[in-house]
């Protein structure tokens, strides 16, 4: 049996413990969340798994922008019952299907809670042969993205070792936690520069969130910063088409393990073990 078809197995429904739907999300933007989101999609499909893609920020989405793909459908068609998931979904030359938020500019209405919950429910029905759904979140917090949360099998929460990163990031974990006590949402960091930058964000948002709220969200690893990911996104493609040993993509591999269940240790492309001079954290506070 070879890598694709043992992390298959290991994702059959025999499987009580897999996770089939990842929501990705964050408390502000600009911390690469659609980035993580495309680029984790790219790398499950690359292993085998059939992976839907869903951009669910309907005001400001730009999963398809990643793709390079200006789609004649979208999301919201599908939400409101106008189009079938088939005729909505869009492949992109690598094989990775999408379903596309609204172009920009495009003006459609937001979707309340109920429609949300009906939304979920019948995506989830209808891609029972999906090996993996990676839903990618509005940035910040709204009642409508804490149904999907709630519904998923795994939220990662970005955040970025920023101040207002981290501060944004528990608002939307307190949100999030208060919503739905037995959510299981992970703590991913991204753009790190050392371990150590690592250890002090992790720590501090643990800390403060046990305080307040009496538990933090678990910590399945982090990012590095990594030039490639820029060149990616300047070149339209997935990171591992533009650097193909990019430590992100070395991560994201990892992710993958430790999603199918193989492994249990943090992810990490292990950065160097020198401190930012001029660290951008600091402590936050309920």
């Amino acid at each position: 049996m070879d890598r694709q078809q043992r992390l298959k197995a290991a994702l059959s429904p025999s499987q009580p413990d897999r996770h089939r739907v990842i929501s990705v999300l964050s408390g502000k933007g600009g911390v690469g969340k659609s980035v993580i989101a495309y680029n984790l999609a790219e790398r499950a499909k690359d292993y085998g798994l059939r992976t839907l893609l869903v951009d669910a920020d309907l005001s400001s989405g730009n999963i398809h922008v990643l793709a390079n793909l200006a789609p004649e459908h979208n999301l919201w068609e599908y939400a409101v019952e106008r189009l079938s998931l088939k005729d909505t979904v869009v492949t992109t030359s690598s094989g990775l299907e999408i379903l596309a938020a609204p172009s920009a500019g495009t003006v459609v209405e937001t979707l309340d809670t109920r429609t949300t919950a009906k939304l979920f429910a019948r995506l989830y029905d209808q891609t029972r042969d999906y090996d993996l759904i990676v839903i990618d979140h509005s940035s910040g917090v709204s009642k409508s993205a804490t149904v999907l949360a709630s519904a998923s099998d795994l939220c990662l929460l970005i955040v970025i070792p920023e101040l207002t990163s981290i501060h944004d990031g528990y608002g939307l974990w307190k949100y999030l936690f208060e919503s739905n006590t037995s959510i299981d949402c992970r703590l991913l960091l991204n753009r790190v520069n050392s371990e150590e930058e690592t250890r002090y964000v992790r720590s501090r948002f643990t800390e403060v969130a046990e305080k307040f709220l009496g538990k933090a969200p678990g910590f399945i690893g982090s990012l590095p910063e990594d030039e490639a990911v820029r060149q990616a996104v300047a070149r339209q493609v997935p990171i591992a088409g533009a650097v193909s040993q990019s430590p992100v993509v070395q991560v994201l591999d990892a992710f993958i393990q430790v999603y199918a269940g193989r492994s249990t240790q943090p992810v990490s492309a292990n950065p160097s073990k020198t401190v930012n001079n001029h660290p951008a954290t600091a402590d936050i506070r309920e």
